[in-house]
């Protein structure tokens, strides 16, 4: 069974509040599937361990979550360069969602990984990696609409296993 492994990011300031939050929010959704780049550690329930890319984490069980907040534009790439490569390089489906173009923009957001994970215009093209400004992923208007966020994750995630399963 084929299935698609997700590490998302939603970037926000420390101190400002974004949705029931406040600061930045990582959160990986994960679902069992055979990936090539299994390290084969497992932990005391069978699950195995996977790499964050982030070597004050380090390698955790799927589904684990995490926060991890920052100040400067540099603290939060420092952060999120490193997760984002460690999931490309796993074969994981990546979603950004950049929370402030004050702090960074999609295109500064693609322009960092673009030199720093090798192919990345490749992975970008194929549809690995999704990067997507706040306002279109969680507003409508000028509101928070939870369901329009919710719905693109599911219709986004069908869509990659698909098309996953289409190129075996």
């Amino acid at each position: 069974m084929l299935s698609v492994a997700n590490r998302s990011w939603a970037s926000g300031r420390t101190g400002r509040r974004q949705g029931t939050s406040s600061g930045s929010k990582v959160r990986r959704i994960f679902s069992e599937r055979t990936d090539p780049h299994d390290n084969g550690i497992s932990t005391e329930n069978g699950h195995r361990l996977r790499d964050t890319g982030l070597e004050a984490v380090g390698e955790v069980p799927w589904g684990t979550h995490f926060s991890i907040f920052y100040e400067t534009k540099k603290d939060l790439l420092e952060i999120v360069v490193p997760f984002f490569k460690a999931g490309l390089q796993a074969n994981e489906f990546c979603l950004w969602v950049v929370a402030s173009s004050e702090l960074l923009t999609v295109n500064e957001a693609k322009a960092v990984l673009h030199e720093a994970v090798p192919d990345f215009d490749r992975l970008l093209k194929n549809g690995n990696i999704e990067i997507v400004p706040y306002d279109k992923w969680f507003l409508t208007g000028r509101a928070v609409d939870i369901h329009k966020s919710v719905g693109s994750a599911k219709r986004l995630t069908r869509q990659r296993t698909a098309d996953l399963a289409a190129r075996g």
